[in-house]
């Protein structure tokens, strides 16, 4: 009797929203706490609050010395603190876990995770900063452990700390084995989010994830992953060898060249090592392609046979058993330096109608590896026609029309401050002339295409251009400029959008600005993040009075 009135008291309290830094009388603590050494109720694997302590969890950092703890009635942590004791607070990079004990799922089928949190202050993806990880082979050091993101609905997030509870289902790949349940944390240094975490609660069964959070993508869209902080949802898997894909240098990365034995010396060592994607249903697609922005050096061999985007029909968990076939991709531009670059290629035909799985193969030896660094891979519905390489065009002239590229970067759209942040490539989808600009757009963030660093007097200066959106998920966009002083920007300044394009006409957009003194400036097109969708400029000109500058 007594237990099931709990059981009402505590769905009762659940329908309650608690605001951070709200205490909770003691009364209403969560009794089912792991270290108490309660038994857990039938279908619940672990039940942990921290109200008033971590529990069983444990704080472990990866980078940095940031760590998670108890205050506010919740586990938190955040990289905005006052370190040094000065009154101020700054901020702090780093990658921190809070990592929970082994939970048995050898007999489970189904389970899922509920987390009741809040964050805030997040400025970057919340998935990926403030993740729900898991792993099956944690043996007590976070750095060496593979890690999988488990994607949750973000809504009601990021814009107060209001506590909100979300669930998440456990692959299937974890089912039968013993597993690690973690949060992690990830910052910088020029921003951190606030994450407060009142209970974490794992359950048999599978539950109905909810959509319109970041992790749910546009239609059309297969995969989407970004490798600037995790690995995200793939999966490192070694055929041979001991080598792993790992995330550095805000890139997914590998390479058989590192100390391996602590001496301070790095040497080669053999090994053939899969970076594998979740899986994807193509059995409605007709047509699909890969976009890869990515770097490879010091690759001695075939670039193609040696840092491989490779497609299956019949993985199953073993990279070793599945049929892998290779689909090249144009290799202009790689393999001598650490300069990034975009590619496409189609997916072969006969994958479509099926589910399948890409990954990334990489292979060396112990005598040669290259470094391979993978900042974003994307399949999306539809085709790429094979682009012209190497220089194209008139490299003399301002290239406001877009028909001068080196090595499939617009000629003079490249600038040496963050300006430009956008990811470019080519398109023969154009205004006028044979090419036009692809500025990559991002839900998570604006993305801007900037012209270099120019000399600009004081006056009144105009930009005219041409754009309409790529894909049918429409685009949105802001002309402007900025002034760069010793190599950084300052405020940016920009005039009226121009919402809602469609990807079925161009439109003239014009934007008249006025420089207050002579100095250096880039002037740029932002592509918003809402939508996000990739967005095409051609046929810009800058011009102040009868003088043009871009043309």
């Amino acid at each position: 009797m007594k237990k099931i009135l709990y059981s009402v008291f505590a769905l009762t309290m659940a329908a309650f929203t608690f605001t951070s830094c709200e205490d909770v009388p003691a009364p209403y603590d969560d009794p089912n706490n792991n270290g108490g050494g309660q038994e857990l109720p039938e279908g619940v694997l672990l039940d942990q609050s921290f109200t008033s302590s971590l529990g069983e969890f444990t704080s472990k950092a990866a980078s940095g010395n940031l760590n998670w703890y108890n205050d506010y009635s919740s586990a938190m942590v955040t990289g905005f603190q006052d370190f040094d004791g000065d009154g101020n607070k700054e901020n702090q990079a780093g990658v921190t876990f809070l990592v929970g004990p082994e939970i048995d799922l050898t007999e489970v089928t189904e389970a899922y995770i509920t987390i009741n949190h809040a964050l805030n202050y997040e400025r970057g993806d919340i998935n990926t900063n403030n993740s729900i990880v898991i792993s099956k082979d944690y043996a007590g050091d976070v750095t060496t452990a593979t890690w999988q993101v488990l994607n949750y609905n973000t809504e009601g997030l990021n814009t107060g700390f209001t506590f909100t509870e979300k669930s998440v289902n456990i692959p299937s790949e974890y089912m039968g084995g013993k597993v690690v349940i973690a949060l992690r944390h990830t910052c910088n240094e020029s921003s951190s989010s606030t994450w407060e975490v009142k209970s974490l609660k794992v359950q048999v069964g599978k539950v109905e994830e909810e959509g319109g959070g970041e992790g749910e993508l546009p239609e059309g869209t297969f995969i989407d992953q970004d490798f600037s902080s995790s690995l995200g949802n793939f999966t490192s898997s070694s055929a041979s060898g001991t080598l792993k894909w790992y995330n550095d240098y805000s890139s997914a990365m590998v390479t058989g060249f590192q100390d391996f034995n602590g001496d301070g010396t790095k040497e080669n060592q053999a090994g053939v090592t899969f970076l594998v994607s979740p899986e994807i249903d193509f059995t409605k697609a007709t047509e699909a392609y890969i976009t890869i922005n990515h770097a490879i050096n010091y690759e001695k061999g075939d670039i193609n046979a040696n840092n491989s985007i490779v497609i299956s029909k019949n993985y199953t968990g073993d990279v070793k058993t599945a049929t892998w076939q290779t689909i090249e991709y144009n290799t202009d531009g790689m393999g001598s330096s650490f300069t990034f670059k975009e590619k496409k290629v189609n997916i072969p035909a006969e994958f479509m109608g099926s589910k399948v799985v890409i990954a990334l193969r990489h292979t060396c030896d112990d005598t040669q590896s290259s470094t391979w660094e993978v900042k974003s891979l994307s399949v999306k519905a539809g085709s790429v026609e094979d682009l012209p390489s190497g220089n194209i065009g008139d490299l003399t002239k301002p290239n406001g029309d877009f028909e001068a590229w080196v090595e499939g970067l617009p000629n003079n759209w490249s600038t040496t401050s963050t300006a430009g942040n956008a990811t470019l490539s080519m398109s023969t989808d154009k205004h006028s002339g044979s090419y036009a600009v692809l500025v990559k757009g991002d839900s998570k963030s604006n993305k801007r295409i900037s012209y270099k660093e120019m000399e600009l007097k004081a006056g009144e200066y105009t930009m005219r251009f041409y754009a309409k959106a790529a894909t049918a998920a429409g685009a949105s966009l802001c002309p402007g400029y900025v002034q760069v002083t010793d190599g950084k920007v300052g405020s940016y300044k920009y005039g009226e959008y121009s919402n809602n394009l469609s990807n079925t006409e161009w439109i003239e957009v014009t934007h008249t600005f006025t420089i207050d003194a002579d100095g250096t400036y880039c002037v740029l097109i932002m592509n918003s993040k809402n939508p996000g969708g990739d967005l095409l400029i051609d046929d810009f000109t800058l011009t102040t009075g009868e003088t043009t500058i871009i043309e």
